[in-house]
């Protein structure tokens, strides 16, 4: 480990590599990782975005401490996008809050190509602003089933922005997300009542709308 302190050691980023893969090892993981950050620690002064990325390769991970997840945030637009998508598993963590991460890992979540990450969607729900909880509606696509609850949780404005975001294939997935939720009614009518006037009314999109609701649990 103490090749570590010095970031310009031949063959570091062969070495960096290498731990990656002796940490898929819980055990040894557990036992090491925390090292192996403290010495990374040196480097943030200097070349931080090397141990950043390995830090967002294990973000889950509570040895990578709320500092650690704070200079993930502040680095972001510098990591690879296959290393943000390994970070968006720290959406999980219940000290989250206490970082800007949050929002980052929802767009990650929103943007990237991994379908994997979707399972995290969920976790960041509390921790972003009404208009990503609504992008993450409108995406979801049957993808986590676990945002249903937190539709429950949402304002009708937010459900109607879902509706207003959702493509044209993406809405069966939302209507059948949202459709349990206490301010579906609610955001349908408002939602309709919006586009009554549209000349580019869509009278497919809205009847399929209004059907959902007379199937709605709600009703």
């Amino acid at each position: 480990m103490m090749v570590l302190g010095n970031y310009n050691q031949p063959h570091i980023d062969e070495v960096l590599e290498g731990l990656h893969v002796l940490f898929r090892d819980p055990d040894l993981r557990a036992a090491k990782l925390a090292v192996a950050l403290q010495h990374l620690q040196n480097w943030i002064g200097s070349n931080p975005v090397p141990a950043v990325a390995f830090a967002a390769h294990h973000a889950q991970d509570a040895a990578v401490a709320v500092t650690w997840l704070s200079w993930i945030a502040q680095f972001w637009r510098q990591l690879q996008s296959h290393v943000r998508t390994l970070a968006v598993a720290a959406a999980d963590r219940s000290d989250l809050r206490e970082t800007a991460l949050s929002s980052l890992l929802a767009q990650q979540i929103l943007d990237g190509n991994d379908t994997t990450t979707w399972k995290h969607a969920a976790s960041p729900w509390d921790k972003v602003a009404p208009n990503q909880q609504a992008s993450l509606l409108a995406a979801a696509d049957g993808r986590c089933s676990d945002l249903a609850e937190r539709a429950d949780e949402a304002t009708h404005a937010i459900l109607n922005d879902a509706l207003d975001l959702a493509g044209a294939e993406q809405l069966p997935a939302l209507l059948e997300l949202i459709a349990d939720s206490r301010q579906f009614i609610e955001a349908v009518c408002a939602h309709v009542q919006e586009h009554l006037a549209d000349r580019d009314w869509d009278g497919a999109r809205m009847a399929s709308i209004v059907t959902a609701v007379a199937d709605s649990p709600s009703v």
